[in-house]
Formats: C-alpha cells, sequence, structure tokens
C-alpha cells in the first residue's frame, strides 16, 4: 500500500504517516500549531461552582505572547491573575453572575462574558474538555504518565482552547500500596 499523508485542517494543523501495517501505532506524531496573533477567548461560556468551596479556571485564551487578562464584576470571592489568566479563590454566596473577560496584547484585545454559577449541584454545566486515561494507557496508568500528559496539555497549546480536565480512569488504584 505505501506511505501516504493526511493532513487534517482544523483548530490544529496534523499530518499524519499512514502505514499498510500496525506499525504506525508506534509512531509519535507532531500537532503542528497554528494559532492567531490577535487574542481570542475560547472555552466555556458558563461554569458552575460550589460556594465555599474552592474555585479554578484558566480563562482559554489565544494570541501572541504577552497576553494580559483582566475581568469585570467577578463576584466576591473570586480574584484574576493578570499574567496567567487563573481565576481562583472561592465563591461566597449563590447566584448566577456575569463576568466580563478581556484579554489583550499588541494586536489587539478580545472580550467576551461568563457566567459564573454558583449554588449546589452547579457543576459540570458545559461539557468537559480534556484526556482520559484508559484510552491511551487503560490499566498501565502511572503519576508520570498523567504529569506528562497534563504537560503536554499545556505545552501544545490544548488548554488555551479549553481543554481543562484529566480523568485518571479505571486500574489507576490496583497494585498501589500507598
Amino acid at each position: 500500500m505505501g506511505k501516504r499523508i493526511l493532513t487534517i485542517l482544523s483548530i490544529f494543523c496534523l499530518e499524519l504517516t499512514l502505514f499498510s501495517t500496525s506499525s504506525w501505532a508506534e509512531e509519535k506524531f507532531k500537532i503542528a500549531q497554528n494559532h492567531p496573533k490577535e487574542p481570542a477567548i475560547n472555552g466555556p461560556r458558563i461554569v458552575g461552582t460550589t460556594p465555599g468551596r474552592p474555585f479554578l479556571f484558566l480563562i482559554p485564551a489565544t494570541g501572541e505572547a504577552p497576553l494580559s487578562y483582566s475581568a469585570k464584576n467577578l463576584p466576591k470571592g473570586l480574584k484574576l491573575d493578570s499574567k496567567t489568566g487563573i481565576i481562583s479563590g472561592s465563591l461566597e454566596q449563590e447566584g448566577t453572575f456575569a463576568v466580563e473577560l478581556q484579554v489583550k496584547n499588541d494586536r489587539g484585545i478580545a472580550k467576551r462574558n461568563l457566567v459564573i454559577v454558583g449554588g449546589k449541584n452547579k457543576l459540570a454545566l458545559t461539557p468537559p474538555m480534556g484526556w482520559n486515561s484508559w484510552n491511551v494507557w487503560g490499566c498501565a496508568v502511572d503519576e508520570d504518565k498523567v504529569r506528562q500528559t497534563i504537560d503536554a496539555m499545556v505545552s501544545t497549546g490544548l488548554a488555551n482552547y479549553g481543554y481543562q480536565y484529566v480523568n485518571i480512569d479505571d486500574c489507576w488504584m490496583n497494585g498501589r500500596s500507598e
């Protein structure tokens, strides 16, 4: 059958080499990123949290570095790190809060609203975007593989597009003494 090249264009530009045997399963694929230079805010438009519990949200944004972040109308108990784009803290009361996010760089400004909903049973208001250990490692998952995955999620730019969850699935506890 021979060597074939398949190029898929979407958020990322992928070049995959297909083989007529199963040896392709051992190949490593490079993700070539094609980020816009102008700032853009990606990811969910609504997030949920439970008042009194820790809240951590990375504003998923792309654009030429350095980016600076700001937010108007953050609810009490939450703060924004203007350099990292991380909103953290603990919501003080229940409610629905419309927050105006802004990301800027030398090429422009992006604005978008984020609705923060605080209350009982308000988590997972949008489908989670992330990685599941079972799909790659099955029962062979360990701490190093999880840490490498998290680092890759950041270094490839996936976190900037809203990927924020790592699910450590079945078998993680098998054969562990501690």
